[in-house]
């Protein structure tokens, strides 16, 4: 028996309702599959050697916007690293990191490092006093306390030329004070007074004086 023109086009738009609505379910689905499996994106740095003639001695290390890295949040970083000389390295460590490129060796390499509260530093291992950097992470311990300034400590003058005396007052941290001439047994020009005893520990730049003999 034949349904009635207004039936089947009934029928019919009920059918079409059903197909767009398995279709929107389908991309629902596949939406949310999709947010599930993101995962999250770490940050990049980039660090750069190469010569240390070139700006910041050849070596550092930038965010994403070119800025030097001077502090960061604790995280979880991408480094990508451009070591562009056979005689410079870039050595990175601090808490829980120590990585480094090898003298010898260019390329580009990427490296996963996690960083926590502290300092960390770079350097080159090849001229690690001229090429270096460093930066800080979350809230790192305060420095230590710097050291005491150093003493004077009086070294042994008599029996010493005045020059020889002069530079071991130096280098004991003492100072050259007064210089006097007189009569004495010991040859001519040699120390036969000090005005401190050997071994005393004063204050840093202490005057010691001298006696020498005419």
């Amino acid at each position: 028996m034949r349904l009635p023109v207004h039936r089947m086009r009934s029928a019919r738009f009920l059918l079409v309702c059903a197909a767009v609505g398995v279709a929107v379910l389908g991309a629902t689905a596949v939406v949310a599959s999709g947010a599930a499996g993101s995962s999250a994106v770490n940050t990049k740095l980039f660090a750069y050697v190469n010569e240390p003639d070139e700006p910041y001695n050849g070596i550092w290390l930038k965010d994403a916007n070119g800025e030097l890295v001077t502090h960061l949040d604790p995280g979880t970083y991408d480094i990508e690293v451009d070591d562009r000389s056979t005689l410079s390295s870039f050595h990175l460590i601090g808490p829980g990191v120590d990585v480094k490129t090898t003298i010898e060796g260019v390329g580009q390499t990427t490296w996963t490092v996690t960083f926590t509260d502290g300092f960390y530093s770079y350097h080159c291992d090849f001229l690690p006093s001229v090429m270096h950097g460093s930066f800080t992470v979350g809230n790192p311990p305060p420095p230590p306390p710097p050291p005491p300034p150093a003493k004077c400590v009086v070294p042994k003058l008599v029996g010493k030329s005045v020059a020889k005396a002069k530079r071991k007052l130096s280098a004991a941290h003492c100072r050259t004070g007064a210089v006097r001439h007189g009569q004495s047994r010991l040859p001519r020009g040699i120390v036969y007074w000090q005005s401190r005893k050997p071994g005393a520990r004063l204050p840093r730049g202490t005057q010691i004086g001298m006696r020498v003999s005419r």
